[in-house]
């Protein structure tokens, strides 16, 4: 595998630090787009997304201005009105990618060619990118609205010239801004499907796989089974079934650095074997568990276990298989906006769907390739002996 070393930045599929509106400018000061204002550009913004407005209006009545159906419903009034647009989470389809396409196009001919896409939010805003080649460099200039007192408002974010860009062959659109060195402020790094994918690979990702996603677990980048678990950390796997359980995090307090809870043997069970099936003879085997007082040591991540970066990978189902046992088998790649990579490590992923809509994970067995990267934003955590020595320091 390709050794990497992630740096301390952030890395996220569509510039989540968007929020925190500034301008930026490169040298050569391409302060108009299009020849626009900045003025002009966002009462045009505006002007979109007041578009929409019975949709949002609707929904925020209606509590479910967050739900997947009501940004789907603004994407594809957008798109009916001829804009290219998406979800800003990458849960849907692009609308119109053609545009995009033809604009990358342009981009690897060194000719000169412009494109917009919006990306519907969550909260019924809109991030919009304004998106220009010339001489085979692609300036960008994000533009952000949000609802205020039942009005779009808009404001230029940033302006400036990617400092790398690349539109893959599956069809994912990476574009970095400089990071100086040191930086630790909102992601430099933009990743954004343009083709489409199977709709049911969508929905598998979204139910099975983005929920454990690649952060602080190992459960998709290492080879394990129902037979042999492997160097899977228990722990890890704890906290995040606990909220895909209980829809919340475990509430430890994470304030006391090594502090060690006593989680009682039922909760344990309860939380594992909703997700895998597992015997309580090897949960107590991979876990400290103590037989006297029936509960198991837990201690949380911390400051010096906590890993180098938030911004990992994002999973993407690009294939799956219906199994005669009544299992699925998904292949799932790792996309990497860091990397400019849509595949930086793939596996197969088997899960059991059980009547009651739940379902356990069966197995993952790792794709080996040589243009494989080494999934260096997981940390293992510290040991009791490792912990013992950091707290005396």
């Amino acid at each position: 595998m390709k050794k990497k070393i992630i740096c301390a930045v952030f890395v996220i599929a569509a510039v989540a630090g968007l929020m925190a509106v500034f301008s930026r400018t490169d040298e050569r000061d391409r302060s108009d787009t299009k020849g626009k204002g900045q003025k002009t550009l966002c009462d045009e913004t505006e002007k979109i997304a007041g578009s929409y407005r019975e949709i949002y209006e609707t929904a925020q009545k209606e509590g479910n201005l967050n739900d997947l159906k009501t940004v789907q419903k603004i994407v594809e009034k957008l798109a009916g009105d001829g804009h290219t647009a998406v979800d800003f989470d990458g849960e849907l389809n692009m609308e119109h990618p053609e545009k995009i396409e033809k604009l990358c196009e342009k981009g690897r001919k060194k000719e000169s060619g412009e494109a917009v896409i919006l990306a519907v939010m969550d909260n019924g805003g809109l991030a919009r990118y304004d998106l220009q080649t010339e001489n085979g460099e692609l300036y960008v200039t994000n533009t952000v609205v949000s609802w205020k007192d039942g009005e779009p408002k808009a404001q230029v974010a940033e302006e400036y010239r990617a400092h790398s860009w690349n539109y893959t062959e599956k069809g994912w659109l990476f574009f970095e801004r400089y990071q100086p060195e040191g930086y630790d402020g909102d992601s430099g790094y933009t990743a954004i499907r343009v083709l489409p994918i199977d709709e049911t690979c969508r929905e598998y990702n979204r139910k099975y796989i983005k929920p454990v996603g690649y952060g602080l677990n190992q459960l998709f980048i290492t080879d394990w089974s129902e037979e042999d678990y492997g160097s899977l950390d228990f722990y890890d796997l704890y906290e995040i079934f606990y909220e895909m359980k209980y829809g919340k995090q475990t509430g430890y307090d994470l304030a006391y650095e090594g502090q060690i809870y006593n989680i009682p043997e039922e909760q344990i069970q309860q939380v594992f074997t909703a997700f895998l099936s597992v015997e309580p003879e090897e949960l107590r085997e991979r876990m400290t568990f103590d037989e006297q007082s029936k509960t198991y040591q837990y201690r949380p991540r911390g400051m010096f276990d906590c890993g180098f970066t938030p911004y990992t990978p994002i999973p993407e189902v690009v294939d799956y298989q219906k199994n005669q046992d009544g299992t699925l088998t998904l292949t799932v790649e790792a996309v990497w906006p860091e990397e400019n990579t849509e595949k930086a490590l793939s596996s197969q992923v088997t899960v059991r769907p059980l009547e009651n809509g739940g379902f356990q994970y069966v197995s993952n067995h790792m794709i080996p390739s040589e243009d494989d990267i080494d999934p260096v934003w997981y940390v293992e955590r510290l040991t009791d002996e490792e912990w013992e020595d950091v707290l005396e320091i």
